[in-house]
Formats: structure tokens, C-alpha cells, sequence
């Protein structure tokens, strides 16, 4: 079993002093695994730019201890959204039978070394312009959305003229059948990845993609897609946090569960993941390695 934890579950397990050593050899015992990504790691050196005087400690701590649990055997990376995105691309040739989500053993080496860099207090130059970047490129991709929307009031009243409760029912709809708007955002993504992709070839893969019955990623990108366009049309505009919150939803496409504190959350992340992967809201009423250990075993009963 897979366990894809957003930043905030993180956060909680530290301040939690949850003891990664037997936290982990727990989760092991029972083949349940954690799952770490670049996406995450980069949003926690975020950490270090806090406005609060320890900040610097503060995010020092927190990779330690993140550090500490990459030294157990509970830890799995997962590659970006971009290159799942290709993973998926080699079912649909039949190049590969199956994707694989979950980075190597010497990639992971490379994400702990990152981790272990943070936790001496490496956050130079390069990481914060890099942190910044990150920052406009997420503010940038808000605005873009709004002017978009703004500029096509034929796209907007349609994407209004659906309802809260005909949403779950529009985006299964929409994301699973080769339709106009679902082979459009698809293979923009497509193109983007692979930029040699011509809009022939980038549509078959679009439409190959969205009619495999086993892979999720394709699926639940034109979803996210289609609810940050949906909300933008109904609300005038996303909150500044939800396109990096998306991305984790997405990283966790090929994950058993996605698990986070934010409430908010729970409004959309199920709608965005296929079946597959289970949505689950963390309230600090208990324990965080309880609940966990406890959604372990409820998940693997179920299964």
C-alpha cells in the first residue's frame, strides 16, 4: 500500500515528534509505504523563507527529520507529473506494458542527498531564486487562468451553467471519453512535455490515453484541469495556494491514498483522482501515526 502525504501531514508528523525509526518499521511490517516527491520537498524550502525569526531552524528541523525517515525502507519517491505523463505515453505505443510511477533506488539517493543538504542549513542563493520562481510561476499560471476566463465569457457561461451537484458527474464524464475538450487539454499537456509532438501525433495519444481503462494520470490531469477552470468561472478566481495543491493531488494519481490537513481539500481531490486512489482528511483530534497506521489497516481490509 501507498500513502502519499501532502506537506502540511509532514509538518504534523514533526511537530508530533513521531518517531520515524519505529513509525517506519510499523508501516514496513505492514508493506505500507510513504511517498515522497520533488514537488514536496521543493515546497517545504518554502520553510525557510518564513517570516518568523527561526524560520531557518525550522526548516533545518523539518528535513532532518524528514532525512531520518529516508534512512528506513518506508519511503518511496515518485517521479514529476510530467514524466508520469510519459510513462503512460509507452503503455499507449506498447513501447512498456505498465508505468511506473516510483523513482529508482540511485534517484531517491539523489532526493535524500537534496534533503540532507536542507537539513545542514543549505538554502543559498540558487534555492531561494528557485523557490521564487516557483512562486511566480504559480502566481502567473492564477492570472493567466482569470484573463482567460475573463476573455472567453462563451467558455465561462458554459463552464457556469454547471452545477456543484453535476460536477462528479461532468468531469467522470468528460475525462473518460474522447470528446473535443478532453483530447484539447490533453494534448496541450502532451505537447508541452514533449514539444517535437506534432497536434496530430499528440491528439492519438491524447485519445489512446483517455480510452485505456488503467491509466490514471491522463485522467485525472484533464480533471484537474477542467475543476481549476470550472472554479475560476464560478468564483472569479482561485485561491493563490490551489495550483501547487493540485500538483500534489496529481503526484498521487498512482498512489492507495492521498492524506492532508487541508479541509478544503476535501471539496476537490476526489474528484480529480480516479477510484483508485481514496481522499482522507487529517483532524489532529488523534495522533497522526495512529490515524495513519489506523487508515493503513482500514485500506488493506477493504482491499
Amino acid at each position: 500500500m501507498t500513502i502519499y502525504p501532502d506537506t502540511n501531514i509532514w509538518n504534523a508528523l514533526c511537530d508530533q515528534a513521531v518517531d520515524p525509526a519505529g513509525f517506519g518499521a510499523g508501516l514496513s511490517a505492514r508493506n505500507v509505504k510513504l511517498v515522497l516527491s520533488f514537488h514536496t520537498v521543493n515546497e517545504l524550502l518554502r520553510t525557510f523563507q518564513g517570516s518568523r525569526d527561526d524560520s531557518r531552524r525550522r526548516g533545518m528541523e523539518l528535513f532532518s527529520y524528514i532525512g531520518e525517515h529516508l534512512k528506513g525502507g518506508h519511503i518511496l519517491g515518485v517521479h514529476e507529473i510530467l514524466e508520469i505523463m510519459g510513462f503512460e505515453m509507452s503503455v499507449a505505443n506498447r513501447r512498456s506494458s505498465a508505468p511506473n510511477p516510483f523513482v529508482s533506488k540511485s534517484r531517491l539517493s539523489k532526493l535524500t542527498a537534496a534533503v540532507q543538504r536542507h537539513a545542514a542549513g543549505d538554502f543559498g542563493v540558487e534555492a531561494d531564486e528557485f523557490v521564487n520562481e516557483r512562486r511566480q510561476f504559480s502566481a502567473a499560471a492564477r492570472l493567466g487562468q482569470k484573463e482567460h476566463i475573463e476573455g472567453r465569457p462563451d467558455i465561462r457561461d458554459k463552464l457556469r451553467a454547471i452545477s456543484e451537484e453535476m460536477l462528479p458527474t461532468w468531469l467522470e464524464e468528460t475525462s473518460t471519453t474522447p470528446n473535443p475538450d478532453a483530447l484539447s487539454l490533453l494534448s496541450d499537456r502532451i505537447r508541452y512535455r514533449f514539444n517535437e509532438s506534432t497536434p496530430v501525433d499528440s491528439l492519438q495519444y491524447a485519445n489512446a490515453l483517455i480510452q485505456s481503462p488503467t491509466l490514471r494520470f491522463s485522467k485525472a490531469s484533464i480533471r484537474a484541469d477542467l475543476y481549476y477552470n470550472w472554479r475560476c468561472a464560478n468564483r472569479g478566481s482561485n485561491s493563490k495556494d490551489l495550483y501547487d495543491d493540485m500538483y500534489h493531488v496529481l503526484e498521487a494519481a498512482y498512489c492507495d491514498a492521498y492524506v492532508t490537513k487541508e479541509p478544503g481539500q476535501a471539496k476537490y481531490a476526489h474528484l480529480v483522482l480516479t477510484k483508485d486512489t481514496t481522499v482522507h482528511i487529517y483532524s489532529p483530534e488523534v495522533p497522526i501515526d495512529q490515524w495513519l497506521e489506523a487508515l493503513a489497516i482500514k485500506q488493506q481490509m477493504a482491499a
